[in-house]
């Protein structure tokens, strides 16, 4: 007489994926859910640090075609390239003129008084 025995694995829930149920499914679901929301977070942030960076170097090149413009218009002998600070407060600037057009006066109030606050922390 032979006897044989087959021994089977048991599955876990996530190598039965048709088959999950109740609390399985949550925890998968929850899991796919935070991730997808933490990669759009990322997305979102870093299309706005794009976007950012485009105004900044927006902003400098109009302080250096205007120097240029100046000299080739007569008003200066030679072009003055600006400071980095003068480059920073025309960034400054351009960063001001795009929160009132996206949010408005309201917007941009908030804007200088977050920069007040920061300096005064500095100081």
């Amino acid at each position: 007489m032979i006897l044989l025995f087959f021994f089977f694995k048991q599955k876990t829930a996530y190598e039965m994926l048709r088959s999950l149920v109740g609390s399985e499914m949550c925890i998968r679901d929850r899991y796919e859910m935070e991730t997808l929301k933490a990669e759009s977070a990322t997305h979102k942030s870093r299309v706005a640090q794009a976007a950012t960076a485009l105004r900044a170097k927006e902003a400098r090149k109009k302080v250096l075609k205007s120097e240029v413009d100046a000299v080739k218009s007569g008003k200066k002998a030679k072009p003055f390239i600006p400071s980095r600070s003068a480059f920073k407060a025309k960034v400054e600037e351009a960063r001001y003129d795009h929160l009132v057009e996206k949010g408005g006066e309201q917007q941009a109030a908030k804007f200088i008084e977050k920069k007040r606050k920061k300096k005064q922390r500095m100081e």
